[in-house]
């Protein structure tokens, strides 16, 4: 196991491996659940509700496409009955999905029109790949605020551990 940093505070919490993967990228903190709690703190702590509402939309994506690796997973086991099942609750979580967008989170009209022609189409590699690029489009709406993470955990490191 990493040695934990040495301080107090949010990083106290923190192993130096993790302190320099989270620091690294936005798509490494997204990528860890740990990270993204510790990030969701932190959008919490700050009443970024608006970047805390993408990060939500960031984890839907994550989880619609999961159930669909795990459906793929089942139907090349031979439970080809699973096919219209999960076709039929991949287009409700899709739709769901393109409701809490609209409501939620800050994408141009072309973003949510590129979701909504997908959702019409009933094609579903077109549906997992609209998926794939809205998750990567909210995780670029963070940006901003991954930086302020990153600086404050940076900041705790360099005040509190020196």
């Amino acid at each position: 196991m990493a040695k934990s940093v040495g301080c107090t505070g949010i990083v106290s919490t923190i192993s130096k491996d993790d302190l320099d993967r989270w620091t690294d990228s936005v798509t490494n903190v997204l990528d860890s659940p740990r990270a993204r709690r510790k990030f969701n703190e932190f959008l919490s702590s700050r009443s970024f509700d608006d970047a805390a509402l993408t990060l939500q939309f960031w984890e839907n994506c994550s989880k619609i496409l999961s159930g669909v690796k795990q459906d793929e997973t089942l139907k090349k086991n031979n439970h080809l009955d699973l096919n219209i099942i999960s076709h039929t609750r991949l287009r409700s979580n899709f739709s769901a999905l393109i409701d809490f967008a609209i409501e939620n989170v800050n994408f141009d009209a072309n973003e949510l029109r590129v979701m909504r022609q997908a959702l019409v189409s009933n094609n579903i590699p077109t549906i997992i790949k609209t998926i794939e690029n809205a998750q990567t489009t909210s995780a670029n709406l963070l940006l901003d605020e991954f930086q302020l993470f990153r600086d404050t955990l940076l900041k705790r490191v360099s005040t509190k551990c020196n």
